[in-house]
């Protein structure tokens, strides 16, 4: 009897660890997808052409940075540069990506997030900064990775 209420004991535990455990995971993974919000944003204004809100989404820096990748005058004309060197498929990826964040590291202002999943640019890492209750994206790459 002592041997049975041993095991049902550590039975008990077991259960309630595994559903404690998932309660965790779902909590980290919901905070890890909410981080990467203004991105998933960005990405469905790309994918659709809308060079307001996606160029609303970036930081001057990043303004440049887009510019001078496509070799544009404006945010504007950069977004539909690159909206237009897509394909079809690609840009339909964008709208209905569903970006995966793996870890975020923050310093002050600074906030960098490395993407694993839902990242058809290929940006590894994106580096926001939020002013106010406004967070927009500075930068992006690997070389643009600061935090450990």
């Amino acid at each position: 009897m002592a041997g049975l209420t041993k095991v049902l004991g550590w039975l008990g535990f077991a259960v309630v660890a595994v559903i404690g455990f998932s309660l965790i995971s779902r909590g980290c993974a919901s905070h890890l997808k909410a981080e990467g919000a203004t991105v998933q944003a960005y990405f469905h204004a790309l994918g659709t052409g809308d060079a307001a809100s996606a160029c609303g989404a970036l930081a001057d820096s990043a303004q440049a940075k887009l510019k001078a990748q496509q070799s544009a005058a404006t945010c504007q004309l950069a977004v539909s540069r690159l909206h237009t060197s897509l394909t079809q498929a690609q840009r339909e990826e964008l709208v209905k990506a569903d970006i995966s964040v793996n870890d975020a590291a923050y310093a002050g202002s600074r906030k960098e997030i490395t993407l694993v999943g839902g990242d058809p640019l290929g940006y590894a890492v994106v580096v926001l900064s939020t002013a106010g209750e406004h967070e927009m994206i500075t930068d992006w790459g690997w070389d643009a990775r600061q935090l450990v």
